[in-house]
């Protein structure tokens, strides 16, 4: 039992003794430690507050020996729900034969991970014949398995009538003791590793990754009653179990199938008939992906299904299944992955992986895309973001069978990003996939001025996921200068834009000069107008425009005079004399060009009559007018230009 933070370790030996378990992140350097404090021959360690989806190395000890220890003794938590890692399951029905085909397959599933950590290992009922004794345990499971996966792999099970010795009233005969499966493995009953709690060893739920797995008791009896009769507490607790399930994808593994052609017939068998018509229409009303199932010795692989609950004559797929694709998704014709939302369940028997058996009168089942009766073998379960990907690997390590599907993926996306930007396509389904509509450059849509929409497919033309997207224009850029200026002087044009743009200046007798700060001297007066500051990132425009006045000097003599007054300097810097012949000023307006007015303080010179001083300091470069309003009423205008 694991989860992203905790884990449950336990071995059974021979003699009873004083075991201890030492785990850490690096191998021979341990940084826990549970040890017991009496002794026993079945020893449980649980382990809490690890880290998520994180490799652990332990060691086992009993009387103080080291009794296992190596590379090949570790374990590693499960990842978090919005973890985008691949997770490996391998599902192994009716597998605890002691026969050497169970082995085979064994090895072909450890061959076909390369090494690769698998993530859990889902046991679909039978897992020790005949009868489910400890014994048989010991030498038709662990001994079995402990060489190939159960040191490193997270074990999640489920009891078959084998596991009950083909008895409903096994703890009933047996004075209240339960068959062995429910003393050698831990489950999570009490929602340990996420989902509702049971508080039943016959039934549970966990979470790993995104992936929401119940393990169900098809068997045995819960309460007095089956799993098939609806109103069983494993049904009532399955149903709140499903309501509060938010998994992306959810996986259902129990014993009997409810469809099958092999060995057993769920068309003549009655407990198979009640789960078909009863227990399948609690599954059509939630979003359940996929079901894995045992008891029939052979492998079969439904259509997605929805709405049906008849025999195998009673199946068409026009009205039944959600998909007609084989869905192995390999090229061939009708191949194409199944995209699912929330309706279509998959129905897989995988009930050879001890030994395979015979087929039943109407084989293969017609609600089945494929059927095999003559290899034995094992299911393996890839899950990676949105995608699964299952596949059937016989005794030899041929893949049987295979389907690939997608969930939820998007039909449509939206994008918003500034002009020129790059757009990384990442399509909302795992794959190779091709891009339509638009020039791109691997997954790099480069270089977009205008709003654009185009569509994602995968290179089978299976799926297609439109883009659209919005292009926010170029910033525009902001032009300044110290206009206005006069004839001779330097105009100075700067300008700001955003820092991934170049910005160029052209403008009256201006060659387009690149870079923002432009400088231009002895500047004349032909070179007043409009100046315009662009911006351009890659095929993006975008503009600014500014004014520029260049001024004339008014005066040549630098002194204006007629016969009221006389103004002088003019051009002036800051001072400024006003003479009147024989008035005296009441005030002075001073108007810009804009037509805007101000009184200009002003005071008499002293001692000299008729002598007048604004002030002009704080004026700014340029022409302006004087109104020169007299004591008398009488008013002048004249013009001034300050430098």
């Amino acid at each position: 039992m694991i989860s992203s933070n905790s884990v449950t370790i336990r071995w059974e030996t021979n003699e009873s003794g004083f075991g201890k378990v030492k785990i850490g992140e690096r191998q021979g350097q341990p940084d826990k430690e549970i040890a017991e404090i009496i002794s026993l021959s079945s020893h449980i360690f649980p382990f809490e507050k690890l880290k998520p989806d994180t490799k652990y190395f332990y060691s086992l000890e009993l009387d103080g020996k080291v009794l296992a220890g190596d590379s090949s003794n570790y374990f590693q938590t499960a990842p978090l729900p919005d973890s985008r890692r691949k997770l490996r399951f391998a599902a192994f029905g009716d597998c605890g034969t002691l026969q050497p085909e169970q082995v085979e397959v064994a090895g072909a599933i450890q061959t076909y991970f390369k090494g690769q950590h698998i993530d859990g290992m889902l046991l679909l009922g039978d897992n020790a014949y005949n009868s489910g004794f400890e014994s048989e345990y010991q030498t038709n499971f662990f001994q079995i398995y402990d060489k190939f996966f159960l040191k490193n792999t997270a074990l999640w099970t489920t009891p078959g009538n084998h596991d009950y010795g083909d008895n409903r009233t096994w703890e009933q005969d047996h004075n209240g003791v339960k068959p062995a499966y429910y003393y050698l493995f831990s489950v999570p009953t009490k929602g340990e590793s996420g989902g509702v709690p049971s508080d039943n060893q016959a039934y549970y739920s966990y979470n790993y990754g995104n992936v929401h797995f119940i393990s169900l008791d098809s068997y045995g009896l819960n309460g007095g009653k089956l799993m098939a009769d609806t109103t069983s507490q494993l049904i009532e607790w399955l149903k709140k179990d499903l309501t509060e399930n938010k998994s992306l994808w959810t996986v259902i593994f129990f014993h009997h199938p409810p469809f099958t052609k092999g060995s057993h017939n769920s068309d003549t068998e009655q407990e198979l008939i009640n789960i078909r018509q009863n227990f399948v229409k609690l599954i059509d009303q939630f979003d359940v992906d996929l079901v894995l199932n045992g008891h029939s010795h052979n492998y079969e692989r439904s259509f997605p299904i929805s709405g049906f609950y008849g025999n195998s004559e009673q199946f068409e797929s026009e009205k039944f299944a959600v998909s007609n694709s084989s869905g192995k998704y390999d090229g061939t014709e009708n191949s194409c992955i199944y995209v699912k939302d929330t309706k279509g369940t998959v129905y897989v028997v995988s009930g050879s992986s001890g030994w395979v058996g015979a087929h039943s009168v109407g084989y293969p089942h017609k609600a089945m895309v494929y059927s095999n009766s003559e290899n034995t073998g094992a299911t393996i379960l890839e899950f990676e973001g949105n995608r699964l990907d299952l596949k059937f690997i016989s005794n030899k390590g041929v893949v049987q069978d295979k389907f690939s599907m997608i969930k939820k993926p998007r039909k449509k996306s939206f994008f918003e990003i500034e002009c020129g930007d790059k757009l990384e396509i990442i399509p909302s389904w795992k794959g190779d996939f091709k891009i339509e509509g638009v020039k791109a450059s691997g997954l790099v849509v480069d270089s977009l001025k205008n709003d654009i929409s185009f569509v994602v497919k995968d290179l089978k033309n299976c799926v297609t996921e439109e883009i659209q997207v919005k292009i926010n224009p170029l910033a525009k850029p902001q032009a300044i200068s110290n206009s206005p200026v006069f004839q001779g002087q330097t105009l100075r044009l700067s300008g700001k834009g955003d820092p991934k743009s170049s910005l160029s200046w052209s403008g009256p007798l201006l060659k387009q000069t690149t870079g923002p700060e432009v400088s231009v001297e002895n500047v004349q007066y032909n070179q007043s107008g409009t100046y315009i500051l662009e911006a351009q990132f890659k095929y993006c425009l975008a503009k600014d425009s500014i004014k520029v006045e260049i001024l004339q000097p008014l005066g040549l003599s630098g002194e204006i005079e007629n016969e009221e007054l006389r103004l002088f300097p003019n051009p002036g810097i800051d001072k400024l004399e006003i003479r009147t012949v024989s008035e005296e000023i009441k005030e002075i307006l001073l108007i810009d060009f804009t037509g805007k007015n101000r009184k200009l303080k002003f005071k008499e010179t002293e001692n000299k009559h008729y002598i007048f001083n604004p002030e002009i300091e704080f004026l700014s470069a340029s022409n302006y007018f004087l109104n020169v309003i007299f004591k008398s009423g009488k008013s002048k205008i004249v013009r001034f230009s300050k430098l």
